[in-house]
C-alpha cells in the first residue's frame, strides 16, 4: 500500500468517525428533546417522563434494561421497567428493605453515589442480583441515585446489560444526564403540588373569611331574628364543607329543635322542623352530651336508628356533628352536616364549621346587650376589617403563589 493510500484511508476512516460522532450526538440530542417535551406535558406525575427516559435509555445503550427503583422509606419497589425491545415488563409490586447486604441498589442509595459494575461474573453476587442473573442473563451494571434538593435520595435509575464493560465514560456521562432530568421531573411535581396545596389553602382561607364576615353583616342587621343569623350560619358552613344539606339544632331541655337548614327543600324542610331529636337517642345528642365532633361515614352501618330515620327520609349516607359550646357553660347546640353518597368529612371540613360558634354567641351577646336596637359599632367595624382582610386575600394570592415558587427554588 502506497504512502497515498494509507493517506486515503486514514482519512475515510476520520471520517466515518465523523459521521458516527455526529449521528449519536444527533442521536441523543433528539432523546433529550423527546424528554424534556414529556417533563413539560407532564408537570403532575413523573410516571410517563421515568417510561420515556427507560424507553431512550435501552436505544442509545443496547442494554438489555432499563429500570427505576423508588424509595419508600426504608424500603424500595419498581417504578418503570423495560426490556431490551422498547416493551414495557410488568412491575413487581413486592417492596425490598434497604440494606446494602443483601442488593445493589441498597449500596447506591445508602451511599449516594454512583455503582458501576462492569463485570458481574469477577464479583461475588448477593442473592438478589443472583436471581436476576438467572432471569434474564444479567452481567453488568450502573446504578444512579435520583437526588432531591437537601441531599434527599428519592431512588434510583438502573441500566442493566447481558453484555460486560458496555458502559464506558461517554455511556455514563449520558445516563448522568438521563438521571438529572428525572430530578427536574421529580422537583416539578414536587413544586406543583406545594403550590396547588397553597392554593387550596389561601382559597378556603379567603372562603372562611368571607362567610365570617357575611355571618356578622347578618348579625349586625338582625339583632332580634335569631332564625336569620341560624339559617345564615348553617348555608355558609355547607358551602365551606361542600356538604348538601346542613341543619343547626338548639338545645330545648332532652330535646333538640332545628333551628337553622341549608339544602332542604319544602317537603324536607317541615320534616326537619316537626321532628325534633332526643338526647338520649340521636347522633346529634351522643356529641351534645360528650362535647366531641362525631363523623359518621356510613350512617347505615354506624348510626343510631334515630340517625337511620333521618337518613332515610332527607337522603343522605354521612353525616357530621359538630357541638357548638360557650365557655363556662354546658352544650348548648349541635351542628350537622350531611351527604347523600358516603364521605367523611375532612379535617379542613370539620373546621370550617366551627367558624358559627363565635356567630351564634356574638348574636346572643349582641341582643342582650343593644335588645334589637340597631347595629352595634363594634359589631360593624369587625364586619368591615373581616371584608377588608378577605378581599386582600384575594387580591394577594398571585403574590403569595410567586413568593413561593421563589422561596422553593431560590439558591
Amino acid at each position: 500500500m502506497t504512502s497515498d493510500d494509507a493517506t486515503k484511508a486514514e482519512s475515510r476512516q476520520i471520517i466515518e468517525d465523523l459521521e458516527r460522532k455526529l449521528a449519536e450526538s444527533v442521536t441523543q440530542q433528539a432523546a433529550t428533546s423527546d424528554i424534556l417535551r414529556v417533563i413539560s406535558q407532564s408537570p403532575t406525575d413523573v410516571r410517563p417522563v421515568f417510561d420515556a427516559i427507560v424507553l431512550n435509555a435501552v436505544r442509545l445503550f443496547r442494554c438489555d434494561l432499563a429500570f427505576f427503583l423508588r424509595r419508600h422509606g426504608n424500603t424500595f419497589s419498581q417504578a418503570a421497567l423495560v426490556g431490551s425491545d422498547g416493551s414495557h415488563i410488568p412491575l413487581d409490586p413486592a417492596a425490598l428493605p434497604i440494606d446494602p447486604e443483601i442488593n445493589f441498589p441498597s449500596r447506591t442509595i445508602v451511599s449516594r453515589k454512583n455503582l458501576h459494575l462492569p463485570d458481574w461474573s469477577a464479583i461475588d453476587l448477593p442473592e438478589h442480583e443472583r436471581r436476576i442473573h438467572e432471569t434474564y442473563g444479567i452481567n453488568s451494571s450502573l446504578f444512579l441515585p435520583l437526588l432531591l434538593r437537601g441531599g434527599e435520595c428519592f431512588g434510583l435509575l438502573a441500566l442493566a446489560s447481558k453484555r460486560p464493560r458496555i458502559f464506558g465514560k461517554s455511556e455514563i456521562s449520558l445516563a448522568e444526564s438521563f438521571r438529572d432530568q428525572a430530578v427536574i421531573a421529580i422537583e416539578n411535581v414536587r413544586l406543583f403540588n406545594e403550590v396547588q396545596a397553597k392554593t387550596r389553602e389561601l382559597e378556603e382561607s379567603l372562603q372562611q373569611q368571607t362567610a365570617t364576615a357575611d355571618v356578622l353583616k347578618v348579625i349586625s342587621r338582625s339583632a332580634s331574628d335569631l332564625n336569620s343569623v341560624m339559617n345564615t350560619l348553617t348555608r355558609s358552613a355547607a358551602e365551606l364543607c361542600k356538604a348538601e344539606l346542613s341543619a343547626l339544632y338548639l338545645r330545648d331541655g332532652d330535646l333538640m329543635i332545628a333551628r337553622g337548614m341549608a339544602g332542604v327543600d319544602g317537603t324536607r324542610m317541615d320534616f326537619l322542623r316537626d321532628t325534633p331529636l332526643r338526647i338520649d337517642n340521636s347522633g346529634a345528642g351522643r356529641a351534645l352530651q360528650t362535647g366531641s365532633i362525631l363523623n359518621m361515614a356510613d350512617v347505615e352501618r354506624d348510626g343510631t336508628e334515630t340517625t337511620k330515620k333521618f337518613g332515610e327520609a332527607l337522603g343522605f349516607n354521612s353525616i357530621l356533628f359538630v357541638p357548638l359550646m360557650r365557655e363556662r357553660s354546658r352544650h348548648r347546640s349541635v351542628r350537622t352536616r350531611a351527604q347523600a353518597h358516603g364521605r367523611i368529612f375532612t379535617t379542613r371540613g370539620r373546621a370550617a364549621a366551627d367558624f358559627c360558634r363565635p356567630g351564634r354567641d356574638r348574636h346572643r351577646e349582641f341582643a342582650s346587650v343593644r335588645g334589637g336596637a340597631g347595629p352595634h359599632p363594634r359589631t360593624l367595624e369587625i364586619a368591615r376589617r373581616l371584608a377588608r382582610r378577605a378581599r386582600a386575600l384575594g387580591a394577594d394570592r398571585e403574590t403569595r403563589f410567586a413568593r413561593a415558587a421563589h422561596s422553593r427554588y431560590r439558591p
